[in-house]
């Protein structure tokens, strides 16, 4: 009988607090240069990432994001939103074209749109240790790609598209990258 099968939501496949685990694996570990281009515009995996993660905050029917939020909207919210609008604002400003305009939005987008996801799946201490935890993982599994890369003169994510599956070399040294577009972005990410 079809009616004895529990239904579940589409927002209750998974929940709020596990969201944030695939979400920020597959945010830093498919390289950005993995891109879908529709009528010119370009979606990084991350943007639609972030972008279904909107979906998802619309979807489950919450009118208001500030009862998802902890705490209200605060000075730190108020200058992050400063932030991106001056930078889309001002990149604009500097190229007065139609492409910077457009690049300038989908900044935008990335910006706000990811601060809006992740202050919605972040909301107290148990949030930040799982997230904190996500990052160790990520951060585990991005050095063993570098180690390999070491090793082999071959980059394992560059299978996934968008970074090169050869190895960067500078003065005569193997620079890793992982997924990240260039090698020092690695290693900023391994320094933080």
């Amino acid at each position: 009988d079809l009616h004895s099968f529990p239904t579940r939501r589409s927002s209750d496949l998974l929940s709020r607090k596990l969201v944030i685990v695939p979400l920020l694996a597959a945010i830093f570990i498919i390289p950005l240069g993995q891109v879908l281009v529709f009528a010119g515009v370009h979606f990084t995996m991350a943007r639609i990432l972030v972008l279904a993660g909107l979906l998802r905050w619309i979807i489950s029917g919450r009118p208001s994001p500030i009862g998802w939020f902890s705490g209200k909207f605060g000075s730190a919210d108020r200058i992050f939103l400063f932030w991106i609008l001056a930078s889309a604002i001002s990149f604009s400003l500097l190229w007065l074209d139609a492409q910077a305009l457009i690049k300038s939005l989908g900044s935008v987008l990335d910006g706000l749109g990811g601060y809006f996801v992740l202050r919605v799946l972040i909301r107290d201490r148990a949030d930040v240790r799982r997230t904190l935890r996500v990052f160790a993982f990520v951060s585990v599994l991005a050095g063993c790609c570098m180690l390999i890369e070491q090793l082999t003169h071959r980059n394992i994510l560059g299978l996934l598209g968008g970074v090169s599956t050869v190895a960067a070399e500078r003065a005569g040294s193997i620079r890793s990258q992982a997924s990240f577009s260039v090698y020092i972005a690695a290693g900023v990410f391994g320094a933080t």
